[in-house]
């Protein structure tokens, strides 16, 4: 953490540093009365971005989400709102597209376009369909919010005496790069995606035209990070195949357009290791836990998610369910946790998802219930300290996730476990390179391999479980938050 800190000041005093995502840290609310309540909020991003140290002196650029944002944003009568809540010191500034604008980005393009493109969710005999709606919404709507960022940071940029350090974030502002290096081709820009990046021959679904302006923005960039290899190697290969005039060099992991040149570097992302321990251990957390053992088995297994179907969890149902079938020993003696988070339940598919998930469980239950068991407890709300607590009792985690930047549960469990619990992970989730020695691999799609797994990790001797545990907790230790910045803040000071 001193190094972050040291790196923090260096960087602060050479660039005016700014931050930028379609999400902040700060969200205002109405309160009866009519005053407006800031409060931090939640997600990857954000959560992220909270290991920079107090007092780190930057501004984040973010959407008004809501009515309160804007409100907040045009009483402040300034270009910016300087330590709006304890959480965060640094400054906010709301940028305001109309809300027909917005909706057009957000609703059609961000979600689901591009989200279920990075994810590989798409059924591609019937989905996408690019039509007239999605041309306007893409015009009228992405570009235009990724117009209005650009202008809103160039603002900060202008206001500060020194340079500008701009860092964009994920798949919300993928033209913002190529606004702002036309602005001003001088500034420092980085843009980190966090979502995994789809092989070429995905990208092509898409009109090319999108394409070429998605990866020329990105190519304006000073450094790209992404999660792993994989997704820079994919990155390579969509520009390869774009008709962008570039040159590749695959050793460097470097491209060169119009006399600029971007270096693609892989930041794995971690997270707060003194954190989670430091909630895992409060008095909630400790209580929930114990209400939970009360009705738990000799062996439980923990699946923890979004109901997202990227996350594969009716797969996993399915995997155990052929566990049952194949160890009738296990009947009664083992529990199948699932802690699940409803989630963007504006998406049809999202709702479909969710009662599918449902209605896996109860025709489980339905089959193999006794007057004393239930093989699925099923816990689906939002309630992280339930989640935390359940990760602490885990005999096996089972995390296999279909396609995903990184995977905090993953990371989370191992950490906060008590009883050397294992691991089963899918090797293509974007924490599988980071993690791969101490985890039991499956394939995603594979039901019979992923019960052989889960019966496996049950198996494992308690010397076999230790060792697993100590190798995911030292992987765990090294790609922490706080080192994830440090990386990304020196390759930009060796600039």
């Amino acid at each position: 953490m001193a190094e972050l800190a040291q790196l923090c000041i260096d960087i602060t005093e050479r660039y005016s540093l700014i931050v930028a995502s379609n999400r902040g840290p700060v969200e205002y609310r109405s309160a009866d009365n009519g005053e407006l309540v800031p409060r931090h909020t939640s997600g990857g991003v954000v959560t992220a971005l909270g290991a920079l140290p107090d007092g780190t002196d930057l501004t984040w650029v973010s959407s008004a989400l809501g009515e309160a944002d804007r409100r907040a944003s045009s009483s402040a009568g300034l270009s910016k709102i300087p330590k709006p809540i304890p959480q965060f010191t640094g400054s906010i500034k709301f940028v305001k597209p109309s809300r027909r604008v917005y909706h057009k980005y957000y609703n059609i393009i961000c979600n689901p376009l591009l989200w279920f493109l990075h994810h590989y969710m798409w059924n591609t005999p019937y989905s996408p369909n690019v039509d007239s709606t999605v041309y306007d919404a893409w015009s009228s709507g992405y570009l235009q919010v990724n117009q209005t960022f650009a202008s809103g940071i160039i603002e900060e940029v202008d206001a500060s005496s020194k340079p500008g350090l701009v860092m964009l974030h994920d798949y919300h502002l993928y033209l913002c790069a190529g606004m702002l290096r036309k602005m001003r081709p001088d500034l420092m820009i980085q843009h980190y995606v966090h979502v995994p990046w789809p092989e070429a021959r995905y990208w092509n679904m898409l009109p090319q035209d999108i394409v070429n302006e998605i990866c020329a923005s990105l190519c304006k960039t000073n450094i790209l990070g992404f999660q792993t290899m994989a997704d820079s190697r994919n990155f390579l290969s969509t520009v390869e195949l774009s008709d962008l005039d570039t040159t590749i060099d695959w050793g460097n992991q470097t491209i060169s357009m119009d006399g600029h040149t971007c270096k693609l570097k892989i930041y794995p992302m971690g997270i707060n290791p003194s954190e989670v321990v430091s909630i895992s251990q409060s008095p909630r957390v400790i209580e929930r836990r114990r209400t939970l053992m009360e009705s738990s088995t000799d062996i439980s297994i923990v699946r923890i998610d979004r109901a997202e179907p990227s996350k594969n969890i009716v797969r996993a149902l399915k995997a155990y369910e052929i566990l049952l079938k194949n160890r009738k020993d296990l009947c009664g003696r083992v529990t199948f946790w699932a802690c699940i988070v409803p989630s963007r339940s504006h998406i049809r598919q999202y709702q479909r998802y969710l009662e599918e998930i449902r209605q896996e469980i109860a025709r489980i239950n339905t089959g193999y219930s006794t007057d004393t068991w239930a093989p699925v407890v099923a816990l689906i709300e939002n309630n992280y300290l339930q989640a935390v607590a359940a990760m602490t009792f885990y005999d096996v985690l089972l995390v296999n996730t279909i396609s995903e930047g990184t995977n905090l549960i993953a990371q989370e469990g191992p950490l906060i476990n008590s009883r050397n619990g294992v691991v089963v992970l899918s090797n293509t989730s974007g924490v599988y390179p980071s993690l791969k020695e101490g985890v039991i691999s499956v394939s995603p799609a594979d039901l019979e391999g992923t019960s052989d797994a889960l019966a496996r990790a049950i198996s494992l001797t308690p010397e076999e479980r230790e060792s697993k545990q100590i190798l995911l907790r030292n992987s765990i230790q090294a790609m922490s938050l706080s080192n994830w910045l440090s990386v990304q803040f020196a390759d930009l000071m060796d600039i």
